[in-house]
């Protein structure tokens, strides 16, 4: 009897370590496609978040706590997230996929914000998280990263959270 429970408890591990394995080999043929295709629009939705890695004009982001790193979310009509103290969101007045796939042109619209008082460290990681986003002209998407930049000027770098 213990053997065959032993028996059932392998069939039933290998058969769900089967399925993980295929679904992640079609989620990388599918990346692979999109790549290859030059689609990689399905990557700024409103769904996926992407965390502030660099912030080029901030020194050091490793000594904040977890829960004040900036994120957003992007795409063709919304842009929302936390700046480091606050909650934003608004709409990119801009956002044109250039033909290469991987760029796009991009101009920030005004964003309404909580107002959340926040320790002077936050507050300042805030003001020039927002100063960075008003000041974007392009961004790309180079998986699992998006890079914008200002002026051919990286001025901030993210990490996708589903992938990091």
């Amino acid at each position: 009897m213990l053997i065959k429970h032993m028996l059932t408890g392998i069939t039933c591990t290998v058969l769900l370590t089967g399925c993980s394995v295929q679904s992640l080999a079609t989620k990388q043929s599918t990346l692979a496609q999109q790549e290859a295709t030059g689609i990689t629009a399905t990557r700024l939705t409103n769904q996926r978040q992407w965390r502030l890695k660099t912030l080029p004009s901030v020194s050091d982001l490793s000594g904040l706590d977890s829960a004040s790193i900036p994120f957003l979310s992007l795409s063709q009509d919304s842009i929302n997230g936390f700046s480091g103290c606050n909650r934003f969101f608004g709409q990119p007045t801009t956002l044109v996929q250039a033909s290469s796939g991987a760029r796009y042109a991009l101009t920030i619209g005004d964003l309404a914000m909580t107002r959340m008082r926040c320790d002077p460290i936050n507050t300042q990681l805030e003001q020039t998280f927002i100063a960075m986003l008003n000041s974007a002209d392009h961004l790309t998407v180079q998986w699992p990263f998006l890079n914008i930049y200002q002026n051919d000027r990286l001025v901030a770098k993210f990490v996708a959270t589903d992938w990091d």
